[in-house]
């Protein structure tokens, strides 16, 4: 079934069959078809056939017929952090209880802990509205502490490293940055970033790894 629906959402993509084709694809709504139910709503929200606030209806729908069900609660997650990030209000505590308990639901350690950097870059955010510079020092903190558990992309080392930055930590930038910029294969940006982060320590100009970053500048 779930083929079977996959290869129908290929065609609406595809321009193949229509996009409302997906909502007449009727599946029971019982615990034997969670993994469809899942996919089908995934589905409806990537064709844009339903918004943030109505995929995270359907979802705490289906948690009621599996409220351990660890696909299910990872995507409430993540629809509650595209909610709050566009402004609207959520239970942040009640998010932060919900990513902390998917990692005993089978989901990979690694996006519980990506989860949880995305929670408290939120955070600072808000506790820096509310002057709450020691709950927003604590965040950075924790994301220090977090990342290096993680595997980044270039891009994502390059907008942590901005970020960092962004809160007076150029130190901590440079130190995320540093094992990437000797590589033939690392992203110009974090490169002529690295550079720049380097004008303001002229001392290491002669040091080997602002050489390397300089030749791969070149």
């Amino acid at each position: 079934a779930r083929i079977i629906q996959k290869e129908a959402v290929n065609r609406i993509t595809d321009n193949k069959l229509p996009a409302e084709y997906i909502n007449r694809l009727e599946v029971p709504a019982s615990r034997e078809y969670i993994s469809v139910l899942n996919d089908r709503e995934i589905y409806r929200y990537l064709l844009q056939t339903t918004s943030e606030f109505e995929a995270l209806e359907s979802f705490l729908q289906l948690r009621k017929l599996e409220p351990l069900n660890g696909h299910i609660n990872y995507n409430i997650c993540t629809l509650r952090f595209f909610i709050w990030q566009r402004g609207d209000s959520i239970d942040t505590k009640v998010l932060l209880q919900e990513i902390s308990s998917l990692e005993k639901q089978s989901i990979d350690n690694s996006l519980v802990k990506r989860m949880l950097i995305n929670y408290h870059i939120l955070k600072c955010d808000e506790y820096m509205d509310r002057f709450n510079y020691t709950a927003k020092d604590q965040s950075l903190l924790f994301i220090k502490n977090t990342y290096p558990a993680i595997k980044l992309t270039d891009e994502e080392i390059f907008s942590l490293a901005k970020y960092f930055s962004f809160y007076a930590h150029s130190n901590w930038s440079e130190e995320l940055v540093e094992p990437r910029i000797d590589k033939i294969d690392v992203s110009e940006d974090i490169v002529f970033y690295y550079v720049n982060l380097g004008f303001y320590h002229p001392a290491e100009y002669g040091s080997d790894q602002f050489r390397d970053a300089l030749l791969n500048a070149i």
